[in-house]
């Protein structure tokens, strides 16, 4: 939160909006919901102003999760449908989307959006990307969903490909 009061401060827009970014995230795993629905609104604001397509990816996918999490299907959808207009193999919202289909019972939409992730992620090469650090996340709560475990055993490769890293996928 200190970092959105700095950012306030100057006129550097796109520091606002990574600092709305993540406090939001923070906001959702310390379960502070209401709070992070507040920062996620405000900071989606500011990457509509900014122009910028990865920010605004980033905002539509923390968005979605804060509907996702309030149980809000449909304007999960909304966040999701608008962040994969902006950015159509962004890896964060195609697994995002994934689960929240499998979640909501409906597994032929999951599928297709978790294939279109393997897609994505297989369009990188190997080695320790982005995109296998989501889909080793994924694929498990995808499994656990759709009662398929033999799904494990796809991230076991690609979770050893990215722990077998020096550093961190960006």
């Amino acid at each position: 939160l200190a970092a959105i009061t700095l950012s306030q401060q100057g006129s550097d827009l796109q520091t606002a909006v990574d600092a709305y970014h993540w406090a939001s995230a923070a906001m959702i795993i310390t379960g502070d919901i209401a709070g992070a629905d507040l920062r996620a609104a405000a900071g989606l604001n500011l990457a509509e102003r900014i122009h910028d397509r990865q920010r605004l990816a980033s905002l539509l996918w923390i968005n979605a999760g804060v509907s996702q999490v309030r149980g809000d299907w449909e304007a999960a959808r909304n966040f999701s449908d608008r962040g994969l207009e902006t950015w159509h193999q962004d890896p964060r919202l195609l697994g995002h989307r994934a689960v929240l289909e499998y979640q909501a019972g409906n597994s032929r939409q999951g599928g297709w959006y978790l294939q279109q992730l393997v897609e994505a992620a297989s369009s990188t090469g190997s080695g320790p990307k982005g995109e296998h650090a989501i889909l080793a996340m994924e694929i498990p709560l995808i499994a656990q969903l759709a009662g398929e475990l033999k799904m494990v055993r796809i991230c076991e490769d690609l979770a050893r490909a990215v722990l077998s890293s020096p550093s961190a996928p960006p």
